[in-house]
């Protein structure tokens, strides 16, 4: 079994992740939203 599939994904795969929340983030007129909404969803 790849090691991504046992739990955390594979650092590359985070880090795109985290890149993209990075940059809908700052496109959004109101960043506390982003942040709301990862922070209620996770």
């Amino acid at each position: 079994m790849p090691a991504g599939l046992r739990g955390a994904p594979p650092p590359t795969i985070a880090a795109a992740l985290e890149h993209m929340i990075d940059i809908a983030d700052h496109r959004s007129s109101a960043p506390e939203k982003g942040v709301s909404f990862w922070t209620t969803h996770h």
